[in-house]
C-alpha cells in the first residue's frame, strides 16, 4: 500500500513546490490582500466596542488573526519565495504551519456554528449572559492550543527534525505519516463539518418555528428583530461554510487520494494530475481572503464600522 518513492515524488510537490515567477507574483498578491483585508476586519471589530463584546465577532476576529498568520508564515515564505528551501528549519516546518491553520479554520467555523445555535435556542440566557464572552475567550484559547499541539506532534514522534535537512514528510515513516494525516482529516475536517451541518439544520428549523409564532403575534417586535438578525448571520456563516467546502474539498480529495493510493500519479497523465493539484492549492489557500471579503460584504455591522472609521479619520486626521 505504501511506496516510499511515490510518496517522496508527490509530497515534494505538495509540501515543497518549485514556483515560477508568475506563480510567485500571484501568491504575493494573494498573501498581501489576505493580510490587508483581514487587518481591516479586525480594526472594524475593535473599533465598534459593541462588536468586540459579542462572542461571534470575537470568534471571527480570532479567525482573521489566524488568516494573517497564514499569509505571513505560509503563503509569503513558502509559496511567494523561491529561497525558502535554503532554510532547513523553516522548510521542515512548512507542513506544520499548514496543518495549524487548517485545523484552526475548521474549529473556528465550528465554534461560530455552535455560537449561532446557542444564540437561537437560548437567546435570553446565552446572548445576555456576562459569562458568555469569558467562555468564548477560553474556547478560542483551547482551539489554538489544540491546533498547535496536534500539528507539532509529528516532530516529537515519527518526523524528528534533523539539522541541515528539510523533512516536511518523512518517506521512511510513510505509514505513520499517512495514519497521522488521515486521522487529522477525520477528526478536524469531517467531524467539524458534520457538527456544523447539524447546527444549521436545527437553527433554520427553530427560525421557521419562531417566524410562525411572530406571524401570530405571540412575541414582541424586539424578539422578531433579534431572531431576524441572527437569521442573517446564520445565512452568512452557511455561505462561508459552503465556500469553505467548495474551495478546500479539491485539495483534500487530492491529498486523500495520494495517501490511499500513492501510485495515482503514474496511473494517469502526470501533468493533468499536477495541474489539478496546483489549481486546488490556489482555491484552498485563497479561502482566508475570500472568507474575509464575504464576511465584510454580508455583515452590515462590519460595513458600518468601516464607514464610520474612514469618515472620522477624514474629519479628524491624526
Amino acid at each position: 500500500m505504501f511506496n516510499n518513492s511515490s510518496y517522496r515524488n508527490l509530497f515534494s510537490d505538495i509540501l515543497l513546490p518549485h514556483n515560477g515567477m508568475t506563480e510567485i507574483i500571484i501568491w504575493s498578491l494573494i498573501g498581501l490582500l489576505t493580510i490587508i483585508i483581514n487587518i481591516g476586519v479586525i480594526i472594524a471589530i475593535y473599533y465598534r466596542r459593541n462588536l468586540f463584546n459579542q462572542s461571534i465577532y470575537l470568534i471571527m476576529g480570532s479567525l482573521c488573526c489566524g488568516n494573517i498568520l497564514f499569509a505571513a508564515l505560509y503563503i509569503f515564505p513558502r509559496l511567494a519565495s523561491p529561497h525558502y528551501r535554503n532554510n532547513w528549519l523553516y522548510c521542515s516546518l512548512t507542513s506544520i504551519f499548514a496543518t495549524i491553520m487548517i485545523i484552526a479554520i475548521n474549529l473556528h467555523l465550528m465554534a461560530a456554528s455552535i455560537d449561532r445555535f446557542l444564540t437561537i435556542y437560548y437567546a435570553r440566557h446565552y446572548f445576555r449572559n456576562p459569562s458568555t464572552l469569558y467562555r468564548t475567550k477560553w474556547s478560542l484559547a483551547i482551539i489554538w492550543l489544540i491546533s498547535i499541539t496536534v500539528s507539532i506532534a509529528p516532530i516529537f514522534t515519527h518526523r524528528r527534525l534533523q539539522s541541515e535537512l528539510c523533512i516536511a514528510w518523512d518517506p521512511e515513516n510513510s505509514q505513520q505519516e499517512a495514519i497521522y494525516y488521515i486521522s487529522t482529516l477525520c477528526l478536524f475536517f469531517i467531524l467539524p463539518c458534520f457538527i456544523m451541518i447539524c447546527c444549521y439544520i436545527y437553527i433554520f428549523r427553530k427560525i421557521r418555528i419562531l417566524r410562525k409564532q411572530f406571524a401570530a403575534q405571540i412575541f414582541h417586535t424586539a424578539d422578531a428583530s433579534h431572531v431576524g438578525r441572527n437569521h442573517k448571520l446564520a445565512l452568512t456563516f452557511v455561505t462561508l461554510i459552503c465556500l469553505y467546502l467548495i474551495m478546500w474539498m479539491p485539495l483534500f480529495m487530492c491529498f486523500a487520494l495520494i495517501l490511499l493510493s500513492p501510485s495515482i500519479q503514474f496511473k494517469y497523465h502526470p501533468k493533468v494530475f499536477h495541474d489539478w493539484l496546483r489549481a486546488s492549492q490556489y482555491m484552498a489557500y485563497s479561502y482566508p481572503l475570500v472568507h474575509s471579503l464575504i464576511f465584510t460584504y454580508t455583515s452590515i455591522d462590519i460595513k458600518l464600522s468601516k464607514v464610520n472609521f474612514c469618515w472620522r479619520s477624514s474629519i479628524y486626521p491624526q
